[in-house]
C-alpha cells in the first residue's frame, strides 16, 4: 500500500535514519478551498450541516436588516457574501437577506431598488459548480410556474481573499460571512520551521498542544480578523451591516482548549482526526515528517478576542456579539438514528470532514495518501460508533455536529 501512495515527502524505507526535507508549503490562498463539483464528498452535497444552522441564524439576520440604512431607489442595493464556497447554502442565505430587506422597505413605505449580490471566495473555489446551481432571475426564467425557483437579484462572483479589499469604498450595504473566519490566512511561519522551537512536532493542529504554538495561531488570527474588519470598514457604506458567524470557544485563558475536553470528539480536528495520521505513520505509508509539516489553518477565538479586534479597528457599532453554546448543526432525531448504524454514521461524518479539508490535504501529500487517510479516519469513527451501540447514554453524550459559535453583528458608523 505504501508504494502506491505518493507524497511530496515519500515514506522512509525500513531502517532508514534520515527523511527527505519537507517541500515548501504552498501559499494557502492559492490552494485553500472546499471540495468542488457535486460528487459524494463535495461541499455542495455535504453542506447540509451548514444549511441546518441557517434556521438558527434567521432571526438574527432579520433583526440586523431592520437596523441598516436603506439606499433609496434607483440607487442599487449591494450585498456581499464573504466565503460563499460552492454549495447552494450561499443562495439560501442571500434569498433570506433579500426577502428580509424587501419586507423592511415595505414597512418603511419605500420603493426597493434593484439588488446586486456578490459571492466571494478564494480563486481556487469551484465557481463553475456554484453558478451552475444559480436559479434564473425572476422574470427571465423560461418557466415560472408555481414553486419555480427564481432569484430576485443580479449575481456576480468575486475571487480573492476576504482578508483584503474586494470592493470600492462605501459601496456595500450588507455583508455576511458564514462559517469562515475561523480559517486563518496562513500558518505562522515558525510553526512550520523544523529548526524553530515552535515547530508543531507530533501534531497537525493546536488543540491540547503547546501553549506557545497556540499563541502563534492566536496572533495570526487576530491579525487576519483586523485586516478583515479594516477592509469591510472601507467597503461598507455608513449605516451598512456586517454579520459574521464563526466557531467560538469558552476558555479565554488557554487557546489550546479550542473546545472543552468533553467536546473534542465533536470537533473537525478531534482525536479521530489526529489518530488517522498516526495510523498512516504506523503502517509506513507516510513519515512523521509528513504529518508534522501539515497544520490545519484554523483558530477558534474567544468572544473577548473578537471584541478586542473590533475595538482596535474602530468604525463599527457592536449590535450583537455573543457565544451561542451547544448549537445543533444536525437534527437530534436524525443524529441519534444515524448512530444506530455505525457504518452510515462513519461515512457521513468522514465525508463531511472530507468536503472541508480534502483539497488542502491532497496538495500536501497527494491524492492517494489522502484517500488512505480518509479510509482510516472513517474506520476510527466506525469503531467509536460501534462501541456505543446499546448504550443510549453514551450515544447522547456523543453529540457530533454540535458546537459553540460566535454571532457578530456590526453596524458601520
Amino acid at each position: 500500500m505504501g508504494s502506491k501512495c505518493r507524497s511530496p515527502k515519500p515514506p522512509m524505507s525500513p531502517g532508514s535514519s534520515t527523511s527527505p526535507k519537507p517541500a515548501q508549503p504552498a501559499k494557502l490562498e492559492k490552494v485553500m478551498s472546499m471540495n468542488g463539483g457535486n460528487g459524494e464528498c463535495s461541499y455542495d452535497r455535504m453542506s447540509v450541516v451548514q444549511a441546518y444552522a441557517l434556521n438558527s441564524l434567521q432571526p438574527s439576520l432579520a433583526e440586523a436588516v431592520k437596523l441598516m440604512s436603506l439606499p433609496r431607489h434607483p440607487s442599487p442595493l449591494r450585498i456581499a457574501d464573504f466565503g460563499s464556497a460552492t454549495g447552494r447554502n450561499a443562495f439560501a442565505y442571500m434569498d433570506f437577506v433579500v426577502n428580509s430587506i424587501r419586507r423592511e422597505y415595505q414597512a418603511r413605505n419605500m420603493i426597493m431598488p434593484e439588488v446586486q449580490a456578490f459571492f466571494n471566495d478564494l480563486p481556487g473555489n469551484d465557481f463553475n459548480t456554484m453558478f451552475g446551481l444559480l436559479p434564473p432571475v425572476k422574470g427571465q426564467a423560461d418557466s415560472e410556474g408555481a414553486g419555480a425557483l427564481v432569484r430576485e437579484y443580479f449575481a456576480a462572483g468575486v475571487p480573492g481573499s476576504f482578508y483584503g479589499r474586494l470592493f470600492p469604498k462605501n459601496s456595500l450595504h450588507f455583508g455576511i460571512c458564514m462559517h469562515c473566519l475561523h480559517w486563518i490566512s496562513q500558518i505562522p511561519p515558525q510553526v512550520t520551521d523544523p529548526e524553530s522551537e515552535l515547530y508543531n512536532r507530533g501534531s497537525c493542529w493546536i488543540m491540547g498542544g503547546k501553549p506557545s504554538i497556540a499563541r502563534a495561531f492566536a496572533e495570526q488570527s487576530k491579525a487576519d480578523f483586523r485586516k478583515f474588519l479594516h477592509s469591510r470598514a472601507d467597503e461598507l457604506a455608513p449605516g451598512g451591516i456586517l454579520q459574521c458567524y464563526l466557531s467560538g470557544r469558552t476558555d479565554l485563558a488557554d487557546p489550546t482548549n479550542q473546545t472543552i475536553p468533553e467536546r473534542r470528539h465533536r470537533f473537525l480536528a478531534g482525536p479521530d482526526f489526529e489518530s488517522a495520521w498516526d495510523d498512516l505513520i504506523a503502517e509506513g505509508i507516510i513519515t512523521e515528517e509528513t504529518r508534522d509539516s501539515f497544520n490545519l489553518p484554523c483558530y477558534v477565538p474567544h468572544v473577548e478576542e473578537v471584541r478586542d479586534s473590533i475595538d482596535s479597528v474602530g468604525g463599527f457599532e457592536i449590535v450583537r456579539l455573543e457565544l451561542l453554546e451547544e448549537l445543533n448543526l444536525y437534527p437530534d432525531d436524525a443524529r441519534m438514528s444515524m448512530l444506530q448504524n455505525p457504518k452510515k454514521c462513519a461515512k457521513f461524518y468522514s465525508s463531511w470532514i472530507r468536503a472541508l479539508v480534502e483539497p488542502l490535504m491532497a496538495v500536501h501529500m497527494g491524492a492517494e495518501c489522502t484517500d488512505e487517510w480518509f479510509v482510516r479516519h472513517e474506520r476510527r469513527i466506525f469503531n467509536r460508533c460501534r462501541a456505543m451501540l446499546g448504550n443510549p447514554q453514551e450515544q447522547e453524550q456523543y453529540k457530533f455536529l454540535t458546537a459553540d459559535f460566535l454571532l457578530v453583528v456590526l453596524k458601520k458608523l
